[in-house]
């Protein structure tokens, strides 16, 4: 007894799994990359293993269905259809969603306080910030200042929401970044 397979059954295999391998690798860097602000998708937002490598055969995983197998005329084998090409793509966005990390006393309205108390021009020490927010995930010493990031974003996901801290030497808040990447 011999097991054929068709080169597009075949081909939608292969692409499955790789955006298998793909998906766990970005789950588990969700679990080790060591938070910094010192990273090369710092600006982006993105990661460009999630730009140029998940998205593609997200969509490739999604659309394959459609192409390689033939729709047969069985009743419910459109929803089959439907769901093949629909489950790659949820699992994509569902690994990219979800991955930013925040600090463990990390709170959106705290930080706002904060910053709304800095903004008014009244002095905001590390201790404060401390006291309030509680350690950040990542202090960086950049020139004389030490950054304190509160939010980090894996290279493996996009949309990181900054919130960041700057402190001058004395201790005392000299900038702050409060940005939603889209």
């Amino acid at each position: 007894m011999t097991l054929r397979i068709s080169r597009a059954t075949l081909s939608t295999l292969v692409i499955y799994t790789l955006f298998a391998v793909v998906v766990i690798y970005m789950l588990q860097a969700r679990f080790t990359e060591k938070p910094s602000i010192l990273v090369d998708h710092f600006m982006a937002g993105a990661g460009s293993l999630s730009l140029f490598v998940l998205c593609p055969l997200g969509m490739a995983a999604g659309l394959l269905p459609l192409v390689a197998w033939p729709v047969p005329s069985r009743p419910g084998s459109s929803r089959l259809h439907l769901i093949a090409m629909a489950l790659p793509i949820i699992i994509m966005f569902a690994a990219m969603i979800g991955l930013e990390r925040r600090a463990p006393q990390y709170n959106y309205e705290t930080f706002e306080r904060l910053v709304a108390t800095y903004e008014s021009g009244s002095v905001v020490t590390r201790e404060q910030a401390l006291e309030l927010l509680g350690a950040p995930l990542s202090r960086e010493q950049i020139d004389e200042r030490e950054v304190w990031s509160y939010t980090y974003m894996p290279s493996t996901g996009f949309g990181w929401h900054k919130r960041i801290l700057v402190f001058d030497e004395t201790g005392q808040m000299v900038a702050f970044t409060n940005f939603d990447e889209p």
